[in-house]
């Protein structure tokens, strides 16, 4: 697996599923914010009043004091909380009752601000009225959660598309020549691969289709995928040959019978200038295997160090860097974060994620967040980062550029980076959602900052292997994270991700993510 982040499980009982004991703690909530809210109600005087002369003769509104009146607004605020917890997960179904929550959640404010009126009747009836036409609406809204139940499912850990592993290993035999070694559950094979291109091809075709560098990007689309599916086909033809390509289309058999997939793991590391193909086009003669859903393209990056997978015993924190340097192309980042919010809302309502964004775009902020969570007991285990990203052909690799102490830009490499996280072994995911993060020299593949953060830091990370426009890297952010809090697999969500890419729509970005990975089990998290 390539990795698979279970979350954690905070509740206390185990007998039953955690998007109803969610549900429950919400009834048991509103219940005791209505109970307080009736006990300042009866702890004091109200006062009948007309409020304004225009009203009519027998309108009365039941004025409640200052302490009532404080005591009040501080349930009110806390009903608001109640309403930011639950409307996230209302958020996530358009067939939600949304309108009704939140008219009922309009009115029942009214009752927290102890301003319900009546007419010609007693304060005995108002007090008695207040209770009546506030119970009901507590058991109305209490309705409407039950009707929406299915939105809370994502808490629940659910049975998804099980990745079978297809390990290919390319070694190095001559010219553009390699011998491809595959091996999975189903047997080995070995076969001969001449790739079909040299370097200036592969330049040429990633300059001409997926690399335009034009203004602010982090795209162009082209008006046909016939290059991709060309390009793609080519690869694909080429690397599945013979006995390797006996032992793919077994697989590829299976993929469609019980929600089957197949992680293919490419293996490259003996031959760093295969890492700058971009393997995530293989086209099969009908699908680009890769937005099928069902295919999972991940780089392995060989490393010594064995990873075991950590136990999150409290909430999932993610760390995002927000970089902006002023000598840059601005970047909508205030949309992406938006984003990353909106989709983690439910999640962090449920205090199963944390989201920390860091003041500023400097190195020394993050290093500094990522040391003061570990010492507090509560350390990071995802980085997120947004914001520019080059590769430097004059350096030799990749770098990412932060922010310095007076808002312009300082690039960042990938062993700098790795060095700092190597550190913090909670850490399990890095995100890069910049240009080029997963671009390499032709000489050596660790100068990729993604694949470096993965060498000698991070387990497992998602980066850009060209440069990505604004659109899409939101796009990606939003689905990924979505996906990953649905499912909890790093292949799903890159999957998921790729295809809203793919159909926003954009021929040619969908391909920009890429997997590095050196996990050998897959799962980085677990219960």
């Amino acid at each position: 697996m390539a990795g698979k982040v279970i979350l954690p499980d905070t509740a206390a009982t185990e007998a039953e599923p955690r998007s109803l004991r969610f549900r429950r703690s919400l009834a048991d909530e509103l219940a005791r914010l209505r109970g307080d809210l009736l006990a300042v109600m009866r702890g004091g005087e109200l006062v009948g009043e007309n409020e304004n002369e225009d009203e009519p003769r027998g309108v009365v509104r039941l004025v409640p004091s200052l302490r009532q009146r404080q005591a009040s607004l501080a349930l009110l605020e806390g009903y608001r909380r109640w309403f930011d917890r639950v409307r996230p997960f209302l958020d996530r179904d358009p067939a939600a009752p949304l309108a009704a929550f939140d008219e009922a959640f309009g009115v029942m404010s009214s009752f927290f601000a102890l301003r319900r009126v009546a007419t010609d009747v007693s304060d005995e009836v108002w007090r008695e009225m207040f209770e009546l036409e506030s119970s009901q609406l507590v058991g109305y809204q209490l309705t409407l959660l039950e009707q929406a139940g299915e939105c809370f499912s994502l808490l629940d850990p659910r049975s998804r598309r099980q990745f079978e592993d297809l390990s290919v290993k390319l070694m190095p035999r001559g010219d553009r020549r390699f011998e491809v070694f595959a091996e999975s559950s189903l047997g080995e094979a070995t076969e001969e691969m001449t790739v079909p291109f040299d370097a200036r091809d592969v330049e040429n075709f990633v300059l001409r289709n997926c690399d335009p560098l034009r203004g602010g990007v982090r795209g162009w689309t082209p008006r046909s995928v016939q290059p991709f599916a060309d390009f793609g086909g080519a690869l694909f033809e080429a690397l599945f040959a013979g006995p390797v390509r006996d032992l793919y289309m077994a697989h590829a058999a299976a993929i469609g019978s019980g929600g089957a997939g197949l992680r293919i793991r490419l293996r490259l590391g003996a031959s760093p200038w295969l890492a700058t193909l971009p393997w995530e086009y293989l086209y099969d003669g009908t699908d680009f295997i890769a937005l099928t859903g069902a295919v999972s393209l991940t780089r392995q990056v060989e490393a010594r160090r064995p990873v075991r997978p950590l136990r999150v015993d409290g909430p999932l924190r993610i760390a995002v860097t927000v970089s902006a340097p002023s000598d840059h192309a601005a970047i909508d980042s205030e949309t992406e974060v938006k984003a990353l919010k909106a989709t983690l809302a439910p999640l962090i309502s449920a205090g199963l994620v944390r989201l920390d964004v860091a003041p500023d775009g400097t190195l020394p902020t993050l290093a500094g967040m990522i040391r003061a969570a570990e010492v507090a007991g509560s350390p990071f285990h995802v980085w997120h980062f947004i914001g520019h990203g080059r590769y430097l052909e004059e350096e030799g690799g990749t770098y990412l550029n932060f922010e310095n102490a007076n808002g312009t830009s300082q690039a960042h490499s990938g062993f700098e980076l790795a060095t700092l996280v190597c550190a913090h072994p909670a850490l399990r995911l890095a995100v890069l959602n910049s240009c080029e993060g997963a671009r390499a020299a032709p000489e050596d593949s660790l100068t990729s900052v993604g694949a470096a953060l993965v060498a000698r830091g991070v387990p497992a990370a998602v980066a850009m292997q060209f440069s990505i426009s604004d659109g899409a890297a939101i796009r990606f952010a939003d689905d990924f994270y979505r996906a990953l809090a649905d499912d909890g697999s790093i292949d799903t969500a890159v999957n998921d991700a790729r295809r809203a890419i793919f159909f926003a729509p954009n021929e040619s970005e969908w391909a920009t993510p890429v997997i590095l990975t050196r996990m050998e089990e897959g799962v980085i998290f677990e219960r």
